[in-house]
C-alpha cells in the first residue's frame, strides 16, 4: 500500500482485510501507512449494514484480538465491526470518541491507556470486562457498574465523582497513583478488602495513616517530598505490601 493510498469502495476493504482466513489475533503496531487511509464514512456504513462478505466475512468474525497500540490515531470507525473481539489494546494514542466500543459485546480485555478520553458511558454496555485500563485519559468521574470487573487502571486522571466504584462486585486491583484520589474518605467501604495502590504526591496530601488502615492490602507509592512527611508514618502500617 502506498503512503497515500485511499480506501474508496467496499472493494478496496476486501482487498487489504478481506483475503484473511480464520484470523484471531490481528497486531497493526508496525503498520504505518495504515494511519494514512483516507476511508470514506459511506464505505463503512456499507459495511455495518452487515454486507460483510463486502468486507471479508471471516476477517469479520474470527478476530478475537486487536492490538494498535502508540500510533497516534484519532478514529476508530474499524472497530464497530469487530463485534467477536475479547481483547482491544488502543493505548498510548489520540483517542477521544469511544462510542464504537459499545458494540464489542464480547469484550473482556480492554486497554485504553494514554489517550483523551473523557467520556466513558460507552463502555457500560460492555458487561463482560474483566480487565478495563483507562490510566492517564482526561475523566473526571467514574461511574460505571461493570459486575464481573477484576482489574481497573484509573491512575493519572483527576477524579470527582467515584461512585461507580461501589458497584464493582468482583473487583480485586484498583489502580490509583497520580491522582487527586487521595482522600481516603472518599473511597466506598466495599472496597476496604481490595488490593489498592495509591500514590502521595507533592501536591497531593490528604491522605494520612489511620485512613490505610481501612484497607486489608495495599500499595504506596511515596514520590518527592511526600516521603519526607509520610515515611514514618507508614512504616508500622502491616497490612502494607509494599511501598516505593
Amino acid at each position: 500500500m502506498q503512503p497515500n493510498h485511499a480506501i474508496e469502495s467496499k472493494e478496496d476493504l476486501l482487498k487489504h482485510f478481506g483475503s484473511s482466513k480464520k484470523l484471531e489475533i490481528l497486531d497493526l503496531e508496525q503498520m504505518e501507512n495504515l494511519l494514512k487511509m483516507n476511508v470514506p464514512p459511506e464505505v463503512w456504513e456499507d459495511a455495518s449494514n452487515r454486507n460483510l462478505l463486502s468486507f471479508g466475512q471471516e476477517f469479520v468474525q474470527e478476530t478475537k484480538e486487536f492490538k494498535f497500540n502508540g500510533r497516534r490515531i484519532e478514529y476508530i470507525y474499524l472497530i464497530s465491526f469487530l463485534t467477536n473481539l475479547t481483547e482491544l489494546d488502543l493505548s498510548k494514542n489520540y483517542i477521544s470518541d469511544i462510542s464504537s466500543i459499545s458494540k464489542l459485546k464480547n469484550l473482556k480485555n480492554l486497554y485504553l491507556s494514554c489517550n483523551r478520553i473523557e467520556d466513558i458511558s460507552a463502555l457500560q454496555h460492555l458487561p463482560d470486562l474483566i480487565h478495563l485500563y483507562l490510566s492517564y485519559n482526561n475523566l473526571t468521574s467514574y461511574t460505571l457498574a461493570l459486575p464481573h470487573l477484576v482489574e481497573l487502571l484509573l491512575s493519572g486522571n483527576k477524579l470527582q465523582n467515584k461512585s461507580g466504584l461501589q458497584h464493582l462486585p468482583k473487583l480485586k486491583d484498583l489502580h490509583l497513583y497520580a491522582t487527586e484520589t487521595t482522600d481516603l474518605r472518599t473511597i466506598p467501604h466495599q472496597l476496604f478488602n481490595l488490593k489498592v495502590i495509591f500514590s502521595i504526591e507533592q501536591y497531593y496530601r490528604n491522605i494520612i495513616s489511620f485512613q490505610l488502615h481501612r484497607f486489608v492490602k495495599f500499595k504506596l507509592r511515596l514520590q518527592q517530598i511526600a516521603i519526607k512527611y509520610y515515611a514514618s508514618q507508614i512504616l508500622h502500617l502491616t497490612n502494607r505490601i509494599k511501598y516505593f
